[in-house]
C-alpha cells in the first residue's frame, strides 16, 4: 500500500490506459488515409521558429512563450 503522498501524486496505469484509449478515439477521423480531414491539418504548424513571430503568424501559430 502507498502513502496517501504518492497517491495524490501520480496517477494510475489505468487512467493512462483510458486516456489513451480517448485520445486514440478522438484522433480516429483524421487518421483514416481516405479521410477529408486529414488535410486540414498543418504539418508546418511544428516548425515555427522561437525568435521568427512574422513566420509563425503566417503559419497560424498564435501561442508565444518559452
Amino acid at each position: 500500500m502507498l502513502p496517501v503522498v504518492f497517491r495524490s501524486l501520480y496517477a494510475s496505469d489505468g487512467f493512462f490506459l483510458t486516456l489513451c484509449s480517448v485520445l486514440l478515439q478522438l484522433s480516429s477521423p483524421f487518421s483514416s488515409p481516405t479521410s477529408t480531414k486529414l488535410l486540414k491539418i498543418q504539418p508546418t504548424y511544428c516548425l515555427a521558429a522561437k525568435g521568427a513571430q512574422a513566420n509563425a503568424l503566417a503559419m497560424n501559430v498564435h501561442m508565444w512563450g518559452k
